[in-house]
């Protein structure tokens, strides 16, 4: 099964940890991270009365919604259906979307404290979860048959996917001294204030590659925001291997080399850049890869992209030998 990554047992009173309900724009980050279909997918239920949480909101008709409500009131066979509604009586269980422990991506959402779920007079929330094909207390059946074929195997070279084993990114102006390399999010600007310019910079090892030359090799990132809509963004190598994830900072940053790639970057989402040559070119040396991502042309946009610290959605660089 498809699913959450990360704990679903409780949730700690304070807030600790954001439970966003019934927000249909969450799954957009979530439904990353599901296998197959929806009805394959995870779901978070509370259990409880409704005393022992704060902030309980109901709403919410996207096409998520709908799809999440099929599967609660199950039209082919009542019996299989999870019982829900908005006003919690103790024994009923009510839909709950998993959302990052991130304020700053809560922030870009526009999720006010009307949307979290905490408990009063030291409660304890406890959560349970349910997967398509049984409802609570039983065991679950067989997968639906999928209507369409599997894909084919792959054919050519194999496929082998290497994540950083370092990324940062550094800032200017006043924070050209300041190291951001444990940061879950990376981050990109070109600005006419120094303060605001930042570059972000990624290292892979590619050391387990006995031959000096692949067939392809993407680098993929994953998109968190895009402030003032897409732009095209320039990828850069970078000759260097000797910078230290939590010692670069702008001052002590490597130069880079000439321009690689340019892609235009989702709001949302994965991007990619093909860097084939560049990782073949390093493959007759130390066989380490760095990379940097920077606008050259000044503009206003801001770009968040996960680091290798966030648990969702890794920098990866993607080879085929």
């Amino acid at each position: 099964m498809g699913g959450i990554s990360e704990e679903l047992g409780r949730g700690t009173t304070g807030c600790s940890g954001l439970w966003i309900k019934d927000l249909d724009s969450s799954w957009m980050y979530t439904m990353t991270h599901l296998q197959g279909t929806l009805l394959h997918a995870e779901l978070l239920l509370r259990r409880g009365d409704s005393s022992l949480y704060n902030n309980i909101t109901g709403t919410g008709a996207g096409s998520i919604r709908r799809a999440v409500l099929f599967l609660l009131h199950n039209p082919n066979d009542s019996s299989k259906s999870v019982p829900w509604k908005v006003s919690n009586d103790g024994t009923t269980l009510e839909l709950v979307h998993r959302y990052y422990r991130d304020p700053y991506m809560a922030q870009q959402l526009g999720i006010g404290s009307n949307r979290a779920m905490c408990g009063k007079g030291g409660q304890m929330l406890h959560f349970g979860t349910i997967t398509h094909g049984f409802s609570v207390g039983e065991l679950p059946g067989p997968l639906p048959t999928p209507t369409d074929p599997p894909p084919p195997p792959p054919t050519g070279g194999q496929l082998i996917s290497f994540y950083p084993e370092a990324d940062a990114y550094v800032r200017g102006g006043t924070y050209a001294s300041q190291n951001f390399g444990t940061d879950i999010s990376l981050a990109e600007k070109n600005s006419d204030l120094d303060s605001f310019d930042r570059r972000t910079f990624l290292r892979f090892d590619l050391s387990s590659i006995s031959s000096t030359s692949i067939t392809r090799a993407t680098l993929k990132l994953y998109v968190t925001s895009l402030i003032e809509g897409t732009a095209p963004i320039p990828l850069f190598g970078v000759p260097s291997n000797s910078w230290t994830e939590t010692g670069v900072t702008w001052n002590n940053q490597p130069a880079f080399g000439s321009q690689l790639a340019s892609t235009s970057l989702p709001t949302i989402g994965w991007a990619s850049f093909d860097v084939t040559s560049f990782v073949n070119s390093q493959l007759g040396g130390d066989k380490k890869v760095s990379l940097m991502l920077w606008n050259t042309a000044q503009a206003i946009k801001l770009v968040t992209i996960n680091s290798r610290e966030n648990a969702l959605n890794q920098p990866v660089l993607e080879v085929t030998k």
